[in-house]
């Protein structure tokens, strides 16, 4: 180990610590918590939002499929179709 090895493994260091590091670790480890919280809060987000808006896509593709086939079906019977689309439905009464 060379001298300036030395003064700054045992001596700088343990000063600079007790000096700078040890009466701030609190907002420290409070701001590494709140950006750690940030980042992994808005990975989250984007990961549920695309499964979401996957789901819901998908879900409202066999919606339309679904009452293609129904009016098909009646029109090809010469049946009166008064069902709505699906994007006509009132959601909030389901």
């Amino acid at each position: 180990m060379s001298l300036s090895q030395f003064i700054n493994e045992k001596i700088l260091d343990p000063i600079i610590d007790a000096r700078i590091v040890a009466p701030n670790a609190d907002k420290i480890r409070a701001a590494v918590a709140a950006r750690v919280t940030e980042e992994v809060t808005a990975q989250v987000t984007e990961e549920v939002t695309a499964q979401v808006t996957e789901e819901v896509t998908a879900r409202t593709g066999e919606q339309w499929v679904a009452w293609i086939a129904r009016r098909d079906a009646a029109l090809a019977q010469g049946l009166e179709f008064n069902e709505p689309r699906p994007d006509e439905v009132d959601i909030s009464r389901i």
